[in-house]
Order: structure tokens, then sequence, then C-alpha cells
């Protein structure tokens, strides 16, 4: 094996290793945060929390998924990284994009940073 293999491999590793570890922290903060708000502030059954539970229950899943396989976990997390930006863009009343952007920008993100180093290690 030469030594361009070798570090195209190290490198895809590492970035499939970055997006899984992306996806996981921010999922934990959130889930966390999330939990911490409801046990203080109570549970309430609005349509947006019942919302906001139900893409973050994805997001869990996702993150799960990307550490068992990582191509399906790719698809999966940009397609909580969509869910994510649909209901900032129903339920945010101002501020918007910026709201899409900081919510959803981790999903997409470790999405493709899984995608680039499955395919740096396709390469090799």
């Amino acid at each position: 094996m030469n030594d361009g293999a070798d570090q195209g491999g190290r490198i895809g590793g590492l970035s499939v290793l970055a997006g899984r570890l992306l996806a996981t922290g921010f999922t934990a903060f959130f889930l966390l945060f999330a939990i911490g708000e409801a046990a203080t502030e109570g549970l309430g059954l609005s349509a947006e929390g019942i919302g906001v539970a139900t893409v973050f229950g994805l997001a869990a899943l996702s993150v799960i998924l990307a550490w068992r396989d990582a191509a399906l976990g790719a698809l999966a997390l940009a397609a909580v990284g969509l869910a994510i930006a649909v209901l900032v863009a129903v339920t945010a009343d101002t501020n918007q994009v910026r709201a899409m952007a900081i919510m959803s920008a981790p999903y997409f993100f470790s999405s493709i940073l899984i995608w680039f180093g499955l395919w740096r290690l396709a390469k090799t």
C-alpha cells in the first residue's frame, strides 16, 4: 500500500469519526437541555412540543444509525437536518433563517463529513 492511499484512508476515517461525534454531541446537548427544561417547566402537550420531541427523537435514532452504518446514518442525518429546518420554519416567529441555520447545521455538517469520509475510504 502506498503512502497516499494510507493517508486517504486515515483522513476518511477521521472524517467519519468527526461527523459521528458532532452529531452525537449536538444531539446529547439538546436532549439534556430539553429534558432539563421539561423537568423544571413541566410537560406541556403543544403542537410545537410534540414536533420538537419527534424530530429530536428521530435525531437520536439517526445518530445511533450513523454509528452502526455510516452510509445510512449520513442519509438519516441529512434528513433530520431538513426536518429540523422545516420545523423551525413552521414554528419560529422571528429570525427564522438564523434559527434554521443554528438548529440544522450540525446535522448537515455531520452528514457531509461522513459522506466525505466514506468517499475517501472508497478511493483507497
